[in-house]
């Protein structure tokens, strides 16, 4: 009662939408794509907006990103400093651990998580199999563990982490115009993500890993795997930092999605990238997945069914802020551990 047949259409595609991102039936690109033409088929709103809603600021601020994290995985700057990094402070089993976990974990401020646990997965692989260590080692498990953790921490420090953070911002800004810059969110977010990464290495500090003999393993990063640097390398890394000069200071005049494409632009007119080796690296199916996410959640804002769900039932319960968090938090952490956190984000924030 009261809800308008466009916003009972809107929450059908809606509930079929959870079902299959849950239970991953249809890749979650495909069921994006079939979100907004079940939308605009219904004609929930008209469908030239609907269409529209792909065009958000934050979708192309998604395929900057990508761009940028892609051309510098492409060029080998990330594998350069994830060598140096584990030849310099890989001394024991533990310094080993702690530095995979804090190299993921910062990379992944500047790079998307799962960039970056593809990129060191290769990395931490070849120094296990140096070792040759036996499969219930401590010391093999917890190498993985680390690249997981640090990834997913460090991952939602920056809007360059994982694309679920600009996507968040951008459904936050169609729902209420409310708009969070880069360094707001930095502010924000970063010193409880250094916390959790203190708490982590404070973690490691007290586990025991059985003694193992890394020389070959270090020989190997020194010898085999670190060339000189190149100039598309130098390249990446000058267009990396002023990228992220500008998102810093002036993302909130500019535009974090403006800055991002002309970026992701200049490394094909400066030629550190091809495009073959661009869509080699690019999961562009993760584009649609986001841009059917924010469509469905501004559809259902547009036809009312988020104003009729607030006004029927959350406002007939007495709940503090406090409380608010913690259920919003505890459904987001259990949903995660089974779906997309992108496809979390996309149900849970409208």
């Amino acid at each position: 009662p009261g809800m308008t047949q466009e916003g009972y259409q809107a929450l059908v595609v809606f509930g079929l939408a959870s079902v299959l991102w849950i239970t991953n039936i249809l890749p979650l690109a495909i069921t994006s794509l079939l979100v907004i033409g079940l939308l605009a088929t219904y004609e929930v709103i008209e469908r030239n907006e609907i269409y529209g809603f792909f065009g958000d600021p934050a979708i192309f601020f998604i395929i900057g990103a990508f761009i940028i994290a892609s051309s510098v995985s492409a060029t080998g700057l990330s594998q350069r400093l994830a060598y140096v990094v584990l030849h310099r402070y890989g001394k024991t089993p533990r310094s080993v651990v702690i530095s995979i976990f804090l190299l993921s974990g910062f990379m992944s401020f500047f790079i998307p998580e799962h960039a970056v646990a593809a990129l060191l997965f290769p990395i931490v692989l070849q120094i296990t199999r140096m070792l040759r260590l036996p499969q219930n080692s401590a010391f093999g498990k917890f190498n993985f563990f680390a690249l997981a953790w640090g990834s997913v921490t460090g991952g939602v420090a920056t809007f360059l982490g994982g694309a679920r953070n600009p996507m968040a911002v951008g459904i936050l800004r169609g729902e209420t115009g409310l708009e969070i810059t880069f360094l707001e969110w930095f502010v924000a977010v970063a010193p409880i993500v250094l916390v959790l990464m203190g708490l982590i290495v404070l973690m490691f500090r007290f586990m025991r890993f059985e003694d193992v003999d890394l020389r070959d393993a270090r020989a190997y990063q020194s010898r085999e795997s670190l060339g000189e640097i190149t100039l598309n390398e130098v390249k990446a890394l000058v267009l990396l930092v002023i990228t992220l000069y500008f998102w810093i200071f002036h993302g909130d005049t500019l535009g974090v999605a403006n800055i991002a494409l002309v970026s992701g632009a200049m490394y094909f007119v400066l030629k550190v990238v091809t495009w073959e080796e661009l869509s080699r690296e690019v999961n562009w199916g993760t584009v649609f997945m986001y841009g059917g996410a924010l469509t469905l959640g501004k559809s259902l804002s547009a036809t009312g069914v988020l104003d009729w769900f607030i006004m029927n039932h959350l406002s007939r319960w007495e709940l503090d802020p406090f409380t608010v968090l913690v259920i919003a938090s505890l459904l987001s952490l259990g949903l995660a551990n089974g779906i997309s956190n992108a496809a979390v984000v996309g149900m849970l924030l409208p």
